[in-house]
């Protein structure tokens, strides 16, 4: 990127500013160290079967992509964002946020799982998937999509000459939740066939890049983007606060029905009693 390219790209940043820009660095690479070290932990506990399952899986999602990742691309034709910004977008969605979602993820799931120890008749009538019907709608939601949102308000924050209107909000909300799908496909996968010894491509990955992969993540996070990019463009100051805390929280319903659609049908075969 040319010096000019710095200067428009940093026009009205706080990283203008050398103690700022310190504070915030030092900050980010907190971040990157400890979205680094869970990733390793990760992968560190994988064997290599499930290993070489999960790389092909990404491989694969890396693939599916490809298709949103140029719808996005089209969207924002009109005033093209830096290909750096993309990339990172999709980065701290794929890297950074499902690394700080995890342990959250995991503590809570554990919780549930000694819970429902103590009800042993709620997990015989729900079945094996009983601690992920309970976890997905609950913890995931919250977790995952305040982690996400954290990488668009960054963007909103630090690069605001290019966070301008709804629009610019969309796609950058819209890469991080991609790049989520992207890696916690694999993931799936991976963990899939880790209890099974049956990775399913075709069902994870069908599922999760289902509406031309701008479902599910890409989704969410694009609410709680589009409701920055509001803020950005509206002159009422009382709009300037509500719109991103709606946006969130629509966010997090959107995630939290989603999730909790295998829980429904569930109680439904429960009520009609089908077993």
């Amino acid at each position: 990127m040319t010096h000019s390219g710095y200067d428009r790209l940093l026009m009205g940043s706080p990283l203008r500013r050398s103690g700022v820009s310190k504070a915030i660095t030092a900050g980010l690479l907190v971040i990157l160290v400890f979205a680094t070290l869970v990733q390793l932990v990760v992968f560190a506990g994988m064997p290599p079967g499930i290993f070489t399952v999960f790389l092909r899986a990404l491989a694969l999602s890396s693939l599916l992509a490809l298709v949103p990742l140029a719808i996005l691309w089209f969207l924002d034709r009109r005033e093209r964002e830096s290909p750096w910004l993309f990339a990172a977008a999709f980065l701290w969605g794929g890297l950074i946020a499902t690394a700080l979602a995890l342990p959250f993820n995991t503590a809570f799931f554990k919780l549930v799982d000694d819970w429902l120890a103590h009800h042993p008749m709620l997990e015989a009538m729900l079945g094996p998937e009983a601690p992920l019907m309970l976890v997905a709608p609950i913890s995931a939601p919250i977790a995952e999509e305040l982690a996400k949102a954290l990488g668009v308000l960054l963007l909103f924050w630090l690069l605001r000459a290019e966070y301008d209107n709804m629009r610019d909000g969309i796609v950058y909300g819209a890469l991080v939740g991609l790049g989520f799908t992207w890696f916690e496909a694999a993931l799936y996968v991976a963990n899939i066939y880790a209890k099974s010894g049956v990775a399913a491509y075709g069902l994870q990955l069908g599922a999760r890049y289902a509406l031309f992969g701008l479902g599910g993540h890409a989704l969410f996070t694009a609410l709680f983007g589009a409701s920055l990019g509001l803020a950005r463009q509206t002159r009422r100051k009382w709009l300037c606060v509500l719109a991103p805390i709606t946006g969130l929280c629509l966010a997090i319903a959107a995630h939290m029905l989603n999730n909790a659609l295998p829980l429904f049908a569930a109680l439904a075969r429960i009520a009609a009693g089908v077993r």
